[in-house]
C-alpha cells in the first residue's frame, strides 16, 4: 500500500496532532536562509514550475510543527522502502529491471557480451531481451535486421542476395518479378538501384561478400546500415528569400538542406524494413508517388500554426534557379523540395501581415552535438531546480537583450522555441563570483543572426556560458578594453556547450562560407578559460595567456590551409590548448599544447604561407600528443602512438589496431567536409584502420569518437558469426 508521506502524521490521535499545531507559532523549522527565500519566492510574480514547488515545499515546512516534521521523516523512509521492495520485483523482468540487472538475466540464458563502450547501445537489453527469439528464428532476413539494430543502434535492412540473382527459372518455380533485364518505364525500382531497396536482377558476384567487395550470390547476405540519425525540428521559422517573401528555406540559415525521413515503427517480426522505416534521405519522386508517408510525419508547413492540408502540396524540382523556383504558385498549391529543403507558397495562402510560416522536419546528422531538440539539461550550467533569477524569452521578454538587461548580471536567460532572433548583443555578468547563462531551453534550439559582434564581459571570478545555440553572422568577443563607461572587464570563464558557432560567420544556399577566414571565437582578454563542449565552431583568435579546453567538438577554419586556431593577429602563437576528440580543419600555433587526444587536425600550408609548419607548439617541452593524426611536419610536444608516424618510429609500435601503420599521404578521408551538410566530418568506413581505431580506445580520432563506430561494427559481426547459418556470409554495406 502507498503511504503519503503525509498520512504517517494523520495515523496519530487527534490529540497528539492539535498540541503539534500549537507548537507551530511558537517555533520555526526554517533557517535564516529559507526564511529569506521564503520571502522572496512569496513576492514573486507569476513564479515559474520550479520556483513554485520550492515555494510550496518551504510553506509546509514553515506550517509543520516538530512531530509533524519526524512523521515526515519517518514518510519518506517508508517511501524509500516501498520504492525499493517495487524495483526488486521490476528486477525479475527484462523490461523493468535497472541496468546493472541486465548482465545477470543475460547469464541465465547464455548470452555473450560484446564491447559495451557505445553510449546508444551501451544498454544490452534489447538485445539481451531478444536473445530467445533470435534463435528460434536463427539466419532469417528478418531476425538479422533486427539483431543488427539492437547491436549497433542503427537503421538497418537485411537484404538476401540470391533473390536478386538473375538466372534461368524454373517452370515449377517461377519468379514473376524476378525479369534479368529492367523495365525502363518502371522509376521506382531504378531509383534504388545500387542500393538496399535494389529490386533488380543482378548477374552472379563472385568475390566475398565479407570483404565488402562482393554481393549477388547465393550464400550472401547483405546487411545495410544507415548511420546518420533523424534530428527532428519543430515549429523552425523558415528563412525567407528578401526578394520574393513567399520563397523559403526550411534551414533558418538560409542553406540547402536535404531533409531526412523519420522512421516508423516496425511492428510485425517478420517484418523486413521498406524505406519508410529507415532514416534515409528523402527523393524528390520517392516523397511525390508517396507523400501520405512523409508528409506530415517527416516534414510539414504550418501557417499560423496551422498545418497546410497534404492535398495542397506539391514535390518539384526547386533546387536551381530556374522558372519553377522564380515563380509563384498560382494554382493554390505550395511546393516541396525535400532534396534542398526549399519549398514555395501559392498566391493563395502566401504570407503576409500578420502571418506566420513555421516548419516542422527532420535532418542528418552523426550525433547530438551543436545543438537540437535531444536532451541536454545536464550539460546546464545552472541547474534548472537551482532557483536563482531566470529569464525566458518570449514569455517573460520579447527579445534577448531585453532578457538579459532585466536579469541583472548573474541568472539564466532561457529561450523556449526555434525562433529566428536578429540582435546585436551584449552579455555582462556584473555580479562577481556568479554565473550568467543564456541557454536554449531543453528540447529547443533558436538561431541567432548576430547584427554586431556578441561582447562577453564579466566582474570578478565571473563566467558566462552559452547553451544549445546556433550563432551567425557575427563572432563572439571577450574584449581586453573597458566598456564605455570605464568599467574593465574581468570575466574569469567563458562554456561553449552544445552550440553551432557557423564556420565562415554564415553559409549561403549552397553551403558556401560567406568569409572563409572569418574567426567565430576572438578572446582578448588575459588569463581567460575558454572551454568548448559537443560543439561546433569557426576558427579561434585566442590571448596568449588564455587558455582553450574542447571536447568532443569540430574546429573548422572552412579550409585546411586557413587558421583553425592561433593568435589576435592569426599568426602568432594563441593560449593553451587541450583537444579531446576533436576535428580541427586548418592550421594551429598554440603557445602551449597542454593535451591533445584522439584527435584529427587536418592542416595544411599554402603555397608560399609563411608558417613553418601546419600545426606549431611554441613551448615543446611541455604537453603531450597522443592517439592523434597531425601533418608529419608538425612541430609539436613529444607524440606517443600518432598517425602518421615519423620517419624511423617504430611503426608496429605505434598503431594500435594494425600492424602496419599509415603511409605518409594517407589520411583520414570524410564524406564532407562542407558545415550544413549531413555527412559533415563523418569519417568515411575506407579510411585506414590505424586512424579509424587509433584512438586509446580503439574507437575512431576526431570528433565523433564518442559514437564508438569501429566497436559497433566488431559487435555486429561477432553476433553475425553466432546467427548465421552453415553455409551464409555476411557483409556489412553502410547507407549513410
Amino acid at each position: 500500500m502507498t503511504l503519503p508521506v503525509d498520512q504517517v502524521f494523520e495515523l496519530l490521535p487527534a490529540w497528539f496532532r492539535s498540541r503539534d499545531s500549537g507548537l507551530v507559532a511558537g517555533v520555526t523549522l526554517l533557517t535564516p536562509a529559507e526564511q529569506a527565500e521564503l520571502a522572496a519566492l512569496l513576492a514573486a510574480v507569476n513564479p515559474d514550475p520550479v520556483q513554485q514547488a520550492r515555494l510550496d515545499y518551504l510553506v509546509a515546512k514553515r506550517d509543520r510543527g516538530p512531530l509533524a516534521s519526524l512523521c515526515a521523516v519517518i514518510g519518506e523512509q517508508v517511501l524509500v522502502i516501498e520504492e525499493n521492495l517495487k524495483q526488486l520485483y521490476d528486477d525479475q523482468f527484462i523490461e523493468t529491471c535497472a541496468n546493472w540487472v541486465i548482465p545477470y538475466i543475460g547469464d541465465v540464458i547464455g548470452y555473450q557480451g560484446v564491447h559495451a563502450v557505445t553510449p546508444d547501445v551501451s544498454s544490452t537489453r534489447a538485445e539481451v531481451g531478444h536473445t530467445i527469439s533470435f534463435r528460434r528464428r536463427k539466419g532469417t532476413a528478418a531476425m538479422l535486421e533486427e539483431l543488427a539494430r539492437d547491436v549497433t543502434g542503427w537503421g538497418a535492412c537485411a537484404v538476401e542476395f540470391f533473390q536478386r540473382l538473375g538466372d534461368t527459372q524454373h517452370l515449377n518455380h517461377l519468379r514473376a518479378q524476378c525479369l534479368y533485364a529492367p523495365d525502363l518505364r518502371q522509376w521506382e525500382p531504378l531509383y534504388y538501384i545500387g542500393g538496399a531497396f535494389d529490386t533488380l536482377s543482378h548477374t552472379v558476384d563472385v568475390r566475398r561478400i565479407a570483404s565488402g567487395r562482393g554481393r549477388f550470390n547465393i550464400p550472401n547476405i547483405g546487411i545495410f546500415l544507415w548511420r546518420l540519425s533523424p534530428f527532428s525540428a519543430t515549429a523552425v521559422v523558415p528563412h525567407a528569400d528578401a526578394a520574393a517573401p513567399w520563397r523559403f528555406w526550411m534551414s533558418p540559415l538560409g542553406n540547402d538542406m536535404p531533409l531526412f525521413n523519420n522512421p516508423q515503427t516496425e511492428e510485425p517480426v517478420t517484418h523486413l524494413a521498406l524505406p519508410i522505416d529507415v532514416p534515409d534521405p528523402i527523393g524528390l519522386r520517392v516523397m511525390g508517388a508517396h507523400l501520405p508517408d512523409y508528409y506530415g510525419q517527416s516534414v510539414q508547413v504550418l501557417v499560423n500554426g496551422t498545418a497546410v492540408d497534404a492535398a495542397a502540396v506539391r514535390v518539384c524540382n526547386l533546387k536551381d534557379d530556374a522558372p519553377t523556383w522564380l515563380t509563384q504558385p498560382g494554382d493554390g498549391k505550395m511546393v516541396i523540395d525535400p532534396r534542398s529543403g526549399r519549398f514555395v507558397m501559392p498566391t493563395s495562402i502566401a504570407p503576409g501581415p500578420g502571418t506566420t510560416v513555421t516548419v516542422s522536419f527532420h535532418r542528418g546528422f552523426s550525433a547530438a552535438m551543436g545543438g537540437g531538440e535531444y536532451a541536454r539539461a545536464a550539460s546546464f550550467a545552472v541547474a534548472p531546480n537551482a532557483g536563482g533569477p531566470v529569464q525566458r524569452v518570449p514569455a517573460d521578454q520579447p527579445t534577448i537583450q531585453g532578457a538579459l538587461n532585466a536579469l541583472g548580471g548573474a541568472g539564466v536567460v532561457e529561450i523556449a522555441d526555434n525562433g529566428t532572433y536578429a540582435e546585436a548583443l551584449s552579455i555582462d555578468a556584473s555580479i562577481a563570483n556568479a554565473t550568467l547563462e543564456l541557454r536554449a531551453a531543453d528540447g529547443f534550439m533558436p538561431t541567432l543572426l548576430l547584427q554586431a559582434e556578441l561582447d562577453v564581459r564579466g566582474a570578478a571570478h565571473t563566467m558566462v556560458a552559452l547553451n544549445g545555440l546556433q550563432i551567425a553572422q557575427a563572432p563572439i568577443r571577450v574584449p581586453a578594453a573597458p566598456d564605455a563607461s570605464g568599467q574593465p572587464n574581468h570575466l574569469s570563464a567563458l562554456t561553449i556547450t552544445h552550440c553551432t558557432l557557423v564556420p565562415g560567420a554564415a553559409i549561403d544556399r549552397n553551403n558556401t562560407p560567406a568569409d572563409p577566414s572569418a574567426a567565430a571565437l576572438v578572446v582578448e582578454l588575459p588569463d581567460t578559460a575558454l572551454t568548448l563542449a559537443q560543439s561546433i565552431t569557426g576558427a579561434i583568435r585566442s590571448d596568449p595567456s588564455t587558455s582553450t579546453t574542447a571536447t568532443d567538438s569540430i574546429i573548422d577554419a572552412t579550409v585546411s590551409t586557413n587558421v583553425a586556431y592561433a593568435g589576435l593577429d592569426a599568426a602568432s602563437a594563441g593560449g593553451t590548448l587541450s583537444l579531446d576528440a576533436v576535428t580541427v580543419i586548418g592550421k594551429v600555433n598554440a603557445k602551449v599544447m597542454q593535451r591533445i587526444s584522439n584527435s584529427v587536425l587536418l592542416a595544411a600550408l599554402a603555397p608560399a604561407d609563411t608558417w613553418t609548419a601546419p600545426v606549431l607548439a611554441e613551448r615543446r617541452q611541455i604537453g603531450c600528443v597522443r592517439f592523434t593524426y597531425l601533418p608529419v611536419t608538425s612541430r609539436v610536444p613529444s607524440r606517443y602512438r600518432c598517425q602518421p608516424p615519423l620517419p624511423g618510429e617504430n611503426v608496429a609500435a605505434l598503431c594500435v589496431v594494425a600492424n602496419e601503420g599509415l603511409p605518409v599521404g594517407l589520411g583520414p578521408r570524410f564524406t564532407s567536409l562542407r558545415f550544413g551538410t549531413p555527412g559533415y566530418a563523418q569519417m568515411e568506413p575506407v579510411t585506414a584502420d590505424a586512424i579509424r581505431r587509433g584512438a586509446s580506445d580503439e574507437g575512431e580520432m576526431g570528433a565523433f569518437h564518442q559514437l564508438y563506430q569501429p566497436q559497433r561494427e566488431a559487435n555486429l559481426r561477432v553476433r553475425l558469426v553466432e546467427y548465421l547459418r552453415v553455409g551464409l556470409e555476411a557483409g556489412i554495406f553502410y547507407e549513410t
